[in-house]
């Protein structure tokens, strides 16, 4: 008798998004996180609003299960709550007293569904889909579209970015890209132009920070013959080179204010003058900017334009760092191994799972870039092709020797990271003193956002409350 075969069960569509279970009954808590569980969702759970919100300052979810009664408080009034810090995080609240007008109470709060106690699976399920497929910040991209656009990861962040990049690629309007030094924001610029319908185009790219003012803005504009002394000829900025193409402006911070002035009437009217001309050129340049400040902060300092950043910040794409997708450190050595290993011929052993958890560990305070640049100096001095810890980790402890004194002694720095630690801790120690506890306030004076102060608190265990006036 021939067995029956078995259908292939269909991956789950919701797999890898993060979740939250608010309830202060840890049965139907654990009950919950099980079924979620088994759609292979990471769940983590909190029995009371405390929790809740703790676990919220620390972790960004995709869906939260909340409770209508968590001890005396309402779970209903904690809808809007939780919507106004977290917008990007759907509410579906869960209760053992059903009626309609609690469902109908918990919509209006802006709760994207409402389910009763005892929990059946299937109903989760079609809740669960229906509320994270419908916010669409996950999508399943294949090896092919990461390596093509150079955006390496799996974590829900890199997945968050290529949804974004498919969603603005075609939009002909700016993108602002923000993140720390090394994330990669140059990458996404190059895949925003690289899948969108101007591909055939011109993608340039210049960095405002490395090019003193008076040269920037040729470079930008262009100038005719006899503009200033040295121009002999015309020449195209480029705006005009990049005419129906992209222009990708890093350091965009850094735009010297007159130029900034400059750059606002370009994205408004679309049109340029060049150096020395007497008539404006049409373009159509889309432009993609990037910066690692906090330009919302530099415009209260007066160091940026109010009206620029809001034009050029229409949409927005953050690259995390590093230290917050450790989950992508394996694929993206990987990768970085194969390509280096070719590029100078050498044959690289697997890398091992010791050395694979000291790289997960290191909190790469220069991101992928750091990553990169260490993998490249391991395998240039491998031996027998195996990389070496310290190899890849060398430029984390510095010495001096052969002082002019002729002294042969070898004075040791301190490990950098080390180094680092007791920087920040003191620092953010000082911030909460001066801002007297006040998290908001620190954020905004150090140019991180909160979710990071709170995970940098967590590090150094310090308690923002003690420091409250």
């Amino acid at each position: 008798m021939t067995p029956t075969r078995r259908a292939p069960q269909k991956e789950s569509q919701v797999q890898g998004h993060h979740v939250l279970v608010v309830d202060d009954e840890p049965s139907s808590a654990l009950i919950l996180t099980s079924l979620l569980q088994a759609q292979k969702i990471a769940v983590k759970s909190a029995g009371n609003a405390e929790e809740m919100q703790f676990l919220l300052q620390r972790n960004e979810f995709d869906l939260i299960f909340l409770d209508y009664k968590l001890g005396k408080i309402n779970g209903i009034e904690l809808i809007s709550q939780i919507i106004g810090d977290y917008p990007r995080s759907k509410v579906i609240m869960i209760t053992a007293h059903g009626s309609i007008d609690l469902a109908v109470q918990a919509m209006h709060k802006g709760a994207s569904g409402f389910i009763t106690k005892p929990f059946e699976e299937e109903k989760i399920k079609v809740e669960v889909e229906r509320a994270l497929l419908q916010n669409n910040w996950h999508r399943n991209v294949s090896a092919d579209q990461r390596c093509e656009t150079g955006i390496i990861g799996s974590s829900p962040a890199v997945l968050r970015i290529h949804e974004q990049v498919d969603r603005m690629k075609d939009v002909d309007t700016t993108v602002l890209i923000i993140g720390e030094s090394g994330t990669g924001k140059e990458l996404v610029a190059k895949a925003l132009h690289e899948k969108s319908i101007r591909s055939s185009e011109r993608f340039e790219a210049i960095n405002c920070a490395a090019i003193p003012e008076n040269l920037l803005e040729s470079e930008l504009f262009g100038y005719k013959r006899g503009a200033f002394t040295d121009a002999k000829v015309d020449r195209k900025g480029l705006f005009e080179v990049c005419a129906n193409g992209t222009l990708f402006l890093d350091e965009i911070g850094e735009l010297p204010l007159n130029l900034q002035g400059k750059l606002l009437r370009v994205l408004q009217e679309k049109v340029i003058t060049p150096l020395g001309a007497s008539h404006s050129i049409k373009i159509n340049t889309r432009v993609v900017a990037a910066t690692n400040r906090n330009l919302q902060w530099l415009v209260k300092e007066g160091r940026f334009r109010a009206d620029l950043y809001y034009r050029l910040s229409i949409l927005q794409i953050e690259t995390p760092p590093l230290r917050d997708r450790p989950e992508d450190i394996a694929e993206l050595a990987s990768f970085f191994v194969d390509a280096i290993s070719a590029k100078f011929g050498r044959t690289i052993k697997p890398i091992s799972n010791e050395l694979l958890a000291r790289l997960k560990s290191y909190d790469w305070p220069g991101n992928v870039r750091e990553l990169q640049n260490s993998l490249e100096r391991a395998i240039i001095l491998a031996v027998d092709g195996v990389l070496s810890i310290d190899d890849i980790f060398s430029h984390l402890q510095m010495s001096i020797a052969n002082n002019d004194d002729g002294d042969q002694s070898v004075t040791c720095i301190k490990n950098l990271t080390l180094a680092k630690e007791e920087f920040e801790k003191k620092y953010l120690e000082k911030l909460l003193s001066a801002t007297k506890g006040n998290v908001s306030h620190a954020s905004k004076v150090s140019g991180r956002i909160r979710t990071d102060m709170y995970r940098l608190f967590t590090k150094y265990g310090i308690d923002p409350t003690i420091y409250k006036s």
